[in-house]
């Protein structure tokens, strides 16, 4: 039973490993999205925009998502805003995004729309649809795309049918398998523009208040502390499985004795032998199986035991804002937990 002992022991390692694992994927989005905020401080949005992409692909934060938006915004990339504003609002219930701030970010999808155009597709069932070399699964939905020169390739069997237009912001085209390829009206024009539009990277005006991107870099408070709660929450139904599993082999080990009389086993192949060995052998299954648990119970406590402490360090330590939180484990504190030496 030895096999079944390293097994679980080496399950209990790599459980307290894993939850140390993404506490350093934290970290270190939490590190890159504090120079995203710096680099925005200073007005380099081109590389605030680069930290808070990289920040968010290290770790999937809501507010480095949303900051991601925003600099986009401020930079006149006003389609790759709108995506991105657009997966912030379809984000899933989550208590650290505010009915407000979920409003606040549908509310600037809709500006960054307003400075986009939009194809609105009419295809026959089954067609493919490729707009500007990007094949699209979706057809009965409108496109936006960025104001300027668009194809559009209508696929059917062996048949392709390209349709060229030009979307001016704010304009919705709508895009027929069977129209001519030289209609290029809006089904909706554009509104007057009232002020020229910034130009991108330049002429930007500083941010305001209402501006300022987020500055929580991690939304899930304390996740050392939950880390650590589900991890010794395993370890002790691990101490719990052993606890079990040696009453057990207790009661079979007595019961290996009571049927193990002088002589019973001289005749191997009767049935009081077979019984006998029988309880030999659960008993000593469960006491394999109840040290096994022991180990492995002990081993994710006292990881679990760990985790909980940094993240309760961590939250504790002064150089940290009262807004910036992050609830990763900053620099080399991770290292004992997960074993990155």
């Amino acid at each position: 039973m030895r096999p079944l002992t390293t097994s679980l022991c080496t399950l209990a390692v790599i459980t307290t490993l894993s939850a140390g694992a993404v506490a350093d994927d934290r970290s270190d989005s939490d590190k890159i999205f504090k120079e995203g905020l710096s680099a925005y401080g200073h007005k380099d949005f081109e590389g605030a925009r680069t930290k808070f992409a990289a920040a968010y692909a290290r770790y999937p934060s809501p507010n480095s998502l949303f900051n991601l938006a925003r600099v986009e915004q401020v930079l006149g990339r006003n389609l790759e805003a709108y995506r991105h504003y657009r997966a912030y609002s379809e984000l899933p219930e989550n208590p650290r995004i505010t009915p407000p701030e979920r409003a606040e970010a549908k509310q600037r999808m809709g500006e960054s729309l307003a400075k986009l155009g939009r194809i609105v597709l009419v295809a026959p069932q089954g067609a493919r649809v490729v707009i500007d070399g990007a094949p699209q699964d979706n057809t009965s939905e409108s496109f936006p795309v960025e104001p300027g020169s668009h194809s559009v390739d209508f696929v059917i069997n062996d048949q392709t049918r390209k349709r060229s237009i030009v979307c001016q912001a704010g304009e919705v085209h709508q895009v027929k398998w069977d129209n001519d390829a030289r209609e290029t009206t809006p089904i909706v024009a554009r509104a007057a523009a009232t002020s020229a539009p910034a130009t991108p990277g330049s002429a930007i005006a500083p941010p305001t208040t209402t501006d300022t991107p987020r500055t929580d870099a991690d939304d899930s408070p304390n996740s050392l502390v939950k880390a650590g709660v589900i991890v010794g929450g395993v370890g002790a139904l691990g101490l719990l499985g052993g606890v079990t599993f040696g009453v057990l082999s207790s009661g079979s080990a007595s019961e290996a004795r009571a049927a193990a009389a002088p002589g019973v086993c001289v005749d191997r192949g009767s049935a009081a032998c077979t019984s006998a060995q029988s309880s030999v052998d659960s008993a000593n299954t469960f006491h394999t199986v109840s040290m096994a648990s022991f180990i492995a119970g002990g081993v994710l406590l006292a990881g679990g035991g760990a985790l909980v402490a940094l993240g309760v360090m961590h939250k504790s330590e002064p150089a940290r804002t009262s807004r910036v939180v992050p609830v990763v484990v900053p620099g080399g504190l991770a290292v004992g937990v997960v074993g990155s030496f």
